[in-house]
C-alpha cells in the first residue's frame, strides 16, 4: 500500500461512533485473518461462533456484558441468535442494522448530520465489503477493489479512482436525495 497514508485509529473511532461492537479485536481496522468462521463451529480460543437466542436485545448486549463483546446478534444459517464477528453472518446483520438506523438529515443543523450521515454510509461500506470478501482481511479486500479498477480502466490508477469516486459520488447523491425526500414527506 505504497503512497496511502492509513490512519487506522481514525477509521476505528468512526467504526467505533457508528456501531460500538466495532471496538472488538475481531473487528478493528485493519483485520487480517486467513479464513471465515463457520456458525457451526468455535474460534481458536474455544468461544462458540454462534449462541442462540430467540428474541432481540433490548439494548446492545456488548454494552452491559463482555460476554456478548464480539457478537451480533440477527437471523442466519443456525436461526436466531449472537453471531461472532468472524463468521459473515454477522456483518450481514450488522449491515441490516446499521441500514434501519441511518441518521436522519434535519433542515436545521444541516452540516453537521451530513458528517454523522457520511461516517455512517463508509462504515457501511467498509463491513460491505469485509462481508463480500473471501477472507476476512481488510488489505486482501482493498488489493483486490484496486487489482478491479485497474483492469476496468487501463489509463492509470489515478484516473480511474478518479473516475469511479464520481460515479460513486452521483450514486451516493442519488440515494441520499431519495431518503431526505422520503424524511421530508413524513
Amino acid at each position: 500500500m505504497e503512497g496511502i497514508l492509513c490512519d487506522f485509529q481514525s477509521i476505528n473511532d468512526r467504526m467505533t461512533r457508528v456501531a460500538p461492537v466495532l471496538s472488538s479485536k475481531f473487528a478493528k481496522y485493519p483485520i487480517q485473518y486467513s479464513s471465515w468462521l463457520d456458525p457451526f463451529t468455535q474460534t481458536s480460543d474455544g468461544k462458540p461462533t454462534f449462541m442462540p437466542q430467540e428474541k432481540p436485545p433490548k439494548t446492545p448486549p456488548h454494552e452491559g456484558d463482555a460476554r456478548y463483546m464480539d457478537y451480533i446478534w440477527g437471523d442466519g444459517p443456525c436461526g436466531k441468535g449472537y453471531y461472532h464477528l468472524l463468521t459473515k453472518q454477522a456483518y450481514r446483520n450488522l449491515i441490516n442494522e446499521l441500514e434501519n438506523e441511518t441518521p436522519v438529515i434535519r433542515c436545521d443543523c444541516f452540516v453537521g448530520d451530513l458528517g454523522d450521515l457520511h461516517d455512517h454510509m463508509e462504515v457501511i461500506s467498509l463491513l460491505r465489503h469485509r462481508s463480500e470478501s473471501n477472507v476476512p482481511n481488510d488489505f486482501e479486500i482493498a488489493r483486490k477493489f484496486n487489482d478491479a479498477l485497474v483492469s476496468v480502466s487501463k489509463p492509470s490508477v489515478t484516473a480511474t479512482s478518479t473516475a469511479v469516486k464520481q460515479k460513486h459520488n452521483k450514486a451516493h447523491a442519488r440515494r441520499l436525495s431519495g431518503g431526505i425526500l422520503r424524511n421530508y414527506k413524513k
